[in-house]
């Protein structure tokens, strides 16, 4: 829905240009940089005549733009100027810089593109904290830039504004009208205005051009080169003749919904295609003796064929730019059209690469006849020696850095950056490298975007880190159905919670039939952990209506304070440590077995306790994991209590999981739990407890367990295995088989006396599917506890 209604903003502001003609944005520095292509292309003709190459857009079709250049390689046909728009300005621009047709088919066949045309974090940077939130709730909205970078905002805007004049912001009464406005602007301003910012796409395009990233004339690139973006501004064309070339080729295949437009100098550019898809008027402008035009434009969708957000945003950029494509056509001496029917702008895998470049071949050998007689044409005049300084791959050839440097924040916020990555100046960096260090600033959540560049025509470079402050509030929503608590909705609002530094305040709510508020304050030190001060209340009611019946019913409000470190920490491990006081009211306690050594009169009192929580996890899905491991250790000291005294005692739990699959369809979930509590007359609200789907839904000790729908509780010794054998039915639907048994004893020492060993065991069936809205889970489940069938249902996130 957010893509949509970007792509509809954008169209409708789109709509001014449809009055309009084509024409293009000029500046001074354009005349400027069309003499220098002009005398390059005027060098070339004291020998020959001089040809240009027009590549039009059309997404991942441009593969077959490869294939083309295959084939004017074969033939030894000279290139001396490239104009693209688009995917055609990206090809047209590696190959302006040097980079030879064997290097882009490389680039386009191996390349990742999904993760390319995304913002997504590798997994192994996200932090567990991060992850435990994405897989709770259902919404999550960043939301306010910090006022220092909201006025800077403003004041570029400002800049190139009709209006010169700057508003004020003052403060006190009479300024609520302005206050308000500031509000209104910042939180709208939040709104992505685009699916994606393009970070690892920009990364992308700066770990191919190492030597030409300055602000250059692209005259002066080993094959001059042109490119196309579209000014929604304006609503005319940008015409990039110089510039940083990184900024031209993410501007030119900006695609209005997918990425957000680039602003730069006062314009906001999007996708070339919106103005002039297939550019071959600029090339006859700039005076090329013959044109090549590679047209992978679609015909119009006509009715039937409008269907989805992509074939909106595919005729929304034809519509906008057919004038220009219709002027266009005829200029070309040569036109190659390859065959694209039955592909999209997004078909980027690998079987549809492949196809796309054959086809351009295809396409340019039909036109054989026409390039032989191209090649007669020109003779056998020299073409004059170009710039041999090809760009640097930084996949294939690390390369020296002298310095390095942080832009977009404060000098704090850089030094504690520059200490984050770690490295050493005077050395050389791969890509890896330098997007290791990439990924560690952007995990941090601090910013919308953070690319890179290197500065310098050769080495050693500058390493350029450009950080883009984001939102620093987050709001989320989850919400879940299932049959133990019918209906639960938890909201979270995190004030300066995406700040890098400092301080910042988290608030949760959750409203259902085990309410619960908690407030958590958070300093986030330069160097070293992050302090937290964190207070609950809780209110858990096991004995209320609900389907299916407890073995353990209790009725109880927990109000929980917490001082503890976290960010202690290393590469993949989350460890928090600290103290706790848990104040417990039991106001209803009915018990149908027996509690063991458990004390069960200790029904109002306040505990004083340490703990220490870690835990590693690689888990690829939370819920339906296909790869990865899960380990936790949960230790506590309960060492006193306030209101009545308690003998000290110990809990310490352990779990861990895996999974282990079996082709396509199959996978093994093996997973151990066990929890020992140290001490005696140990108070019932500690006791190990199994049961149901939530792990710690009514007490936070509560281990899940097929076969118990509620909870019940165990001995002092604990031990649990549960086997998960899943079949994959279809994409997102997944049938698990679930068998589990737990064992207990008083004590170690019980274990040797089989009469005082309690075991259980259960069994389950669950139909999931992974929705977008989280899980949609329905089973039946049997144990040798409660000795009959129960039925669980759920949809939703875990909370």
């Amino acid at each position: 829905m957010r893509n949509l209604i970007t792509v509809m903003i954008m169209l409708m502001a789109s709509l001014g240009m449809s009055g309009q003609t084509w024409s293009v944005l000029d500046s001074p520095e354009d005349k400027a940089d069309i003499a220098a292509i002009k005398a390059r292309l005027a060098e070339v003709r004291k020998t020959r005549p001089t040809v240009a190459l027009v590549l039009s857009g059309g997404g991942a079709k441009g593969a077959a733009h490869v294939g083309v250049l295959k084939y004017l390689d074969s033939l030894d046909i000279p290139v001396d100027l490239i104009v693209g728009t688009s995917i055609g300005g990206l090809v047209g621009g590696m190959k302006a810089i040097g980079y030879d047709t064997e290097m882009m088919d490389s680039l386009f066949t191996n390349m990742d593109w999904s993760m390319a045309m995304s913002d997504k974090l590798p997994a192994d940077y996200i932090t567990y904290s991060e992850k435990r939130y994405r897989e709770k709730y259902l919404l999550s909205i960043p939301f306010y830039y910090k006022s220092d970078e909201y006025r800077e905002m403003r004041e570029a805007n400002s800049r190139y504004a009709m209006d010169t004049r700057r508003d004020e912001l003052r403060l006190g009464a009479e300024s609520g009208e302005d206050a308000t406005k500031l509000v209104r602007e910042n939180l709208l301003g939040s709104l992505p205005s685009g699916f994606v910012y393009g970070q690892n796409v920009n990364n992308l395009f700066s770990s191919l051009t190492v030597g030409y990233q300055d602000s250059i004339c692209f005259a002066s690139l080993p094959t001059p080169f042109v490119c196309v973006a579209s000014d929604i501004v304006s609503g005319k064309a940008k015409i990039w003749y110089s510039g940083k070339l990184n900024t031209a080729l993410r501007s030119t295949m900006s695609i209005p919904g997918l990425f957000s437009p680039v602003r730069t100098g006062g314009m906001v550019l999007v996708d070339g295609g919106m103005r002039n898809n297939y550019p071959t008027d600029i090339a006859k402008k700039l005076g090329a003796d013959f044109i090549i035009g590679v047209d992978i434009s679609a015909p119009s969708l006509d009715y039937a064929q409008v269907n989805n957000l992509l074939d909106i945003i595919s005729q929304g950029i034809d519509m906008f730019g057919r004038e220009s494509y219709e002027t266009n056509v005829p200029y070309p001496e040569i036109t190659v059209k390859p065959d694209i029917s039955g592909f999209d702008m997004l078909s980027f895998d690998r079987n549809s690469i492949d196809t796309l470049m054959h086809r351009g071949w295809v396409a340019a050998d039909a036109q054989k006849d026409n390039f032989k007689v191209l090649l007669k044409l020109l003779g056998e005049g020299k073409t004059p020696e170009k710039e041999s300084r090809c760009a640097v791959n930084l996949h294939s050839m690390p390369v020296l850095i002298s310095d390095i440097e942080v832009v977009g924040v404060s000098a704090r916020e850089a030094n504690y950056i520059l200490e984050l990555i770690n490295l050493p100046l005077d050395t050389y960096y791969g890509k890896d490298e330098i997007e290791d260090a990439v990924n560690k600033i952007y995990a941090t959540r601090a910013f919308d975007y953070v690319n890179y560049e290197l500065i310098g025509e050769k080495k050693p470079y500058l390493l350029r880190f450009i950080c883009k402050n984001g939102p620093i509030n987050n709001f989320g929503v989850g919400v879940r159905f299932d049959t133990e608590e019918i209906v639960s909705v938890i909201a979270n609002l995190g004030i300066n919670t995406h700040g890098i530094q400092g301080h910042a305040f988290d608030f949760t709510g959750k409203i259902s039939s085990n309410p619960l508020v908690s407030a958590t304050y958070k300093y986030r030190m330069e160097s070293g952990p992050t302090i937290n001060a964190m207070s609950h209340f809780r209110h858990v009611d096991m004995s209320h209506s609900r389907l299916g019946e407890s073995k353990m019913k209790l009725t109880y409000q927990n109000f929980r304070t917490e001082v503890f470190l976290s960010n202690i920490s290393w590469k993949k491990y989350d460890i928090n440590a600290g103290a706790r006081t848990d104040y417990y009211n039991i106001s209803r306690m009915v018990l149908d077995h027996s509690v063991g050594d458990y004390d069960p009169f200790s029904l109002r009192n306040t505990y004083v306790s340490l703990f220490l929580r870690a835990r590693t996890e690689t888990y690829d899905n939370h819920y339906f994991p296909e790869s990865g491991f899960t380990v936790g250790l949960d230790y506590s000291w309960v060492f006193g209590a306030l209101q009545k005294g308690v003998d000290p005692f110990q809990a310490i739990h352990l779990d861990a999981g895996t999974v282990v699959r079996f082709g396509e369809k199959f996978a093994w979930l093996p997973s151990f739990d066990a929890r020992v509590l140290l001490g005696r007359s140990i108070p019932l609200i500690y006791a190990n407890t199994i049961g149901g789907v939530l792990r710690g839904r009514y007490l936070d000790q509560q281990i899940p367990f097929a076969g118990i729908g509620h909870a019940f509780s165990m001995g002092n010794v604990l031990g649990l295995f549960r086997s998960d054998i899943r079949f994959k039915i279809a994409r997102n639907n997944y049938l698990d088989l679930i068998s589990n048994v737990a064992v207990a004893a008083d004590s170690f020492k019980g274990f040797s006396e089989s009469d005082k060993v309690e075991g259980i065991s259960g069994t389950g069936l669950f139909y999931s599917y992974s929705s977008i809205a989280g899980p949609l889970r329905a089973g039946i489940q049997w144990s040798t506890s409660v000795n009959k069938f129960g039925f669980y249902f759920g949809f939703g996130f875990d909370f």
